[in-house]
């Protein structure tokens, strides 16, 4: 083979003097590379760079490349000295040309668009399931803003220095439909700011309403932080949307989904979902009591949340958000919620409905404190048992009964 490449390189060098023509020869034998010095008219750069592809021949069992050979009787000897047949083969070009036998692709329809990700195929049973709750609850939330009235000093030419009142927002909130009567439940927190007897109000926007509307307070209760208010419909195509349907909070579970819809920060209709983390929690209200039997969740509740209803998977009332615990001053949520069970709601509500205030039992009489009852005990060298009646109030159950 080493005698065949020298012959070879010889033969090159005579028939491309003679031919006066450039030649590249490449021999591969266990690689490739370009060889500009050998031709008798020197090319460019350029030109060697722009080399046609490189054509492969088999000769006893090993591979040699012939790159750019133009002449025909050169290209014939180098064959014959490699002892086997030179076949050029086609410069490819790209793209490939089409052959004129091969059919034409189906044209793509340009107005067929894929279709939306928002379709009921493209959502997970579970994903349907909360979107159908959130479409059907939704309506029935309640976005709730006060206005307070502040005092300050006006700079009239006919007043100069006088104190004038303006009416200003004071803070905004949650609710939802309780009943066809237009009664929408809230906090009482939320509404506070907003009291008649501090010179505020309340407005209330429903789902269909165009603008919010003013709203009276029928009842408040402090101690369970809740409140009634009642919006009224005007005109024959203002409806209300149909009311929420209570649920049974005393039947819960933990770890059961549970879905939460309110105006956190303004952002009105806000969902957000969780599950139930613990039951029976005492949290402190708003009139300084502890509520009992609340509901943590960890589904995110944040400043505007409060009112809102929390519903179970299949849009039942099971409770309202009430409050978050926050880390530091003004932290955000860290998923821990709380909300006032909707058998309490029940209960308050339907009493601040029929009475205007909440009716509880009472037997009339003020006891003392049990460190009171167990300080005397200690004194006497006795153990008290029971209550210490500190005082009777008079016409209640305890004074018609006789207790002194």
């Amino acid at each position: 083979m080493a005698s065949r490449i020298a012959s070879l390189r010889v033969l090159a060098r005579q028939s491309a003097a003679a031919a006066a023509a450039p030649a590249v020869l490449v021999l591969a034998a266990t690689g490739s590379f370009f060889d500009c010095t050998e031709p008798t008219v020197q090319p460019s750069t350029a030109q060697c760079e722009q080399q046609p592809a490189s054509k492969s021949v088999e000769s006893k069992g090993r591979s040699s490349t012939i790159v750019g050979v133009q002449n025909t009787d050169l290209r014939d000897k180098i064959a014959g000295a490699l002892g086997s047949p030179l076949h050029r083969t086609r410069k490819e070009s790209w793209p490939p040309e089409k052959n004129p036998g091969t059919p034409d692709p189906p044209a793509s329809d340009a107005n067929t668009s894929p279709p939306s990700a928002t379709d009921d195929d493209e959502l997970s049973p579970e994903e349907a399931r909360v979107v159908a709750t959130f479409n059907r609850v939704a309506p029935s939330v309640a976005y709730i803003q006060t206005t307070a009235l502040v005092q300050h000093y006006g700079m009239s030419r006919q007043r100069p220095f006088s104190l004038q009142e303006s009416e200003v927002p004071a803070g905004t909130g949650s609710g939802f439909l309780y009943d066809s009567d237009g009664h929408v439940i809230t906090n009482f927190h939320v509404i506070a700011s907003g009291m008649a007897d501090m010179g505020g109000k309340v407005k209330v926007k429903c789902h269909n309403m165009a603008e919010a509307r003013d709203a009276t307070i029928v009842g408040i209760d402090p101690d369970r932080d809740l409140a009634v208010l009642k919006i009224s419909c005007e005109g024959e195509d203002d409806t209300l949307p149909p009311p929420l349907e209570m649920g049974d909070s005393a039947n819960l579970r933990v770890g059961q989904t549970v879905l939460a819809i309110g105006n956190p920060f303004g952002l009105d209709t806000t969902l957000t979902t969780g599950v139930v983390s613990a039951l029976g929690r005492d949290v402190m209200g708003a009139g300084g009591r502890p509520i009992r039997g609340c509901i943590q969740m960890d589904a995110a509740i944040n400043p505007g949340s409060s009112g809102g209803p929390l519903v179970d998977s299949r849009g039942r009332l099971i409770g309202i958000n009430m409050a978050m615990i926050s880390p530091g001053m003004g932290g955000g949520n860290v998923g821990i919620g709380f909300a006032i069970p909707a058998l309490t709601v029940k209960r308050i509500v339907n009493q601040i409905i029929k009475h205007g205030r909440v009716v509880r039992p009472t037997l009339g009489v003020n006891v003392a404190d049990d460190r009171i009852v167990q300080s005397i005990g200690a004194q006497l060298g006795v153990e008290l048992e029971g209550v210490l009646v500190a005082e009777v109030l008079p016409g209640g159950p305890a004074d018609l009964a006789g207790v002194m």
